[in-house]
């Protein structure tokens, strides 16, 4: 029982600690790439040389590249949404913009129809200048 204690007490410690690492990255004075701390790599790293980074953004921004062994992200995730958010909405102003001037004055584009390849306005007239 005392040793199954034991067991269980060593692996949340474990899981805790690599949890608490996640957001971690390390490099080296010597070389140019940065890694997970458990790749095979970073234990290489003599300590007096290593060099401890937040994000992939600030391991970046110091002139590092990701290791090709561990393969670190490129960028956090919480950065990755906000660029995939952000590109998202350029998309869809891009496709309002394009699309402001069809129909313009028949109540803007409800559909397209795929026979002529024309929008169809919401008054159920074909587009004479907008395809889709």
């Amino acid at each position: 029982m005392k040793r199954l204690i034991q067991t269980i007490a060593v692996t949340l410690l474990v899981l805790f600690f690599a949890q608490a690492q996640a957001g971690e990255f390390w490099g080296s004075r010597n070389s140019n790439k940065y890694h997970y701390p458990d790749c095979r790599w970073a234990q290489k790293i003599n300590t007096a040389n290593l060099v401890k980074f937040k994000s992939p953004e600030d391991a970046i921004k110091a002139g590092y590249v990701p290791c090709k062994v561990c393969r670190p992200p490129v960028a956090s995730s919480s950065e990755m949404k906000n660029n995939f958010c952000h590109t998202f909405a350029q998309l869809q102003m891009k496709d309002v913009e394009e699309r402001q001037g069809c129909c313009s004055w028949h109540g803007g584009v409800c559909g397209c129809d795929e026979v002529t390849g024309r929008a169809v306005c919401c008054d159920s007239s074909l587009s004479p200048s907008c395809g889709c």
